[in-house]
């Protein structure tokens, strides 16, 4: 984005304490001017690399496979060094 682009739209949104502050130190650690030029710069990136339901399913799809990995991991150490398996599941 060119440094001086006129800006002819405005987003407002409310952030936390705790939020602000985070953007704050996020734009000193990046050279930003303005905590609006961080907002927009992540704004940006989402776009850019197509965050959407899809992707955000494909990534909980792949989270439960790594989790059944590590389960599986696991057991089999368990198994392996005669320790009991500890349940990973809240339904007991």
């Amino acid at each position: 984005m060119p440094l001086l682009q006129k800006m002819d739209r405005m987003v407002s949104f409310r952030l936390s304490n705790e939020e602000y502050e985070q953007m704050r130190e996020i734009c000193e650690a990046t050279g930003a001017r303005t905590i609006s030029d961080v907002a927009r710069m992540a704004m940006e990136a989402f776009v850019r690399n197509g965050h959407s339901r899809k992707t955000n399913l494909e990534l909980s799809a792949r989270v439960e496979e790594l989790e059944s990995h590590i389960e599986r991991l696991d057991f089999r150490l368990a198994e392996l060094t005669g320790a009991a398996p500890q349940a990973t599941g809240g339904g007991e």
